[in-house]
């Protein structure tokens, strides 16, 4: 909820809210880690993204990227989340066992979007002003381009 700055867990048969979150401002893109039981919630005006306990939507911690972030992405295989900000022009790489930016690459003009491919060997952002698909593979990413 944008409005309020929270995620919110709802019922789908009949709408009740379950559990609230606090994030931090604009909370925009948001993906789930299944496996480590976290929910990331890109912050747009706060330039950061909220890692939350998927099971209650505690807070576990808060990590400082670019400017304007938009999308999040997660690959449970290698521990990496993937945040495309925009205003900033790049994606930050975030190492999900220690909830830190482990890098930070170009993403090209306005990156609007981040999916990380079925087999979680490629990540590819969209990069909304240079009209760019960007391919990246995880291997280069784990490389720690800064």
């Amino acid at each position: 909820d944008a409005a309020t700055d929270e995620i919110l867990r709802v019922d789908p048969d009949d709408g009740t809210i379950l559990a609230r979150g606090s994030t931090g401002e604009r909370p925009r893109g948001i993906a789930l880690d299944e496996a480590s039981g976290r929910l990331y919630v890109a912050n747009t005006e706060t330039a950061n993204v909220s890692v939350l306990s998927l099971f209650d939507l505690t807070p576990i911690a808060t990590v400082e990227v670019g400017l304007a972030p938009l999308a999040v992405a997660v690959t449970p295989t290698q521990s990496q989340v993937y945040v495309a900000n925009s205003l900033a022009d790049e994606m930050s790489v975030i190492d999900s066992l220690s909830t830190t930016v482990a890098a930070t690459v170009p993403a090209g003009r306005k990156p609007w979007d981040v999916v990380v491919s079925g087999n979680g060997e490629l990540v590819y952002v969209a990069a909304s002003a240079s009209g760019q698909i960007m391919v990246f593979g995880v291997d280069q990413l784990l490389g720690g381009a800064e």
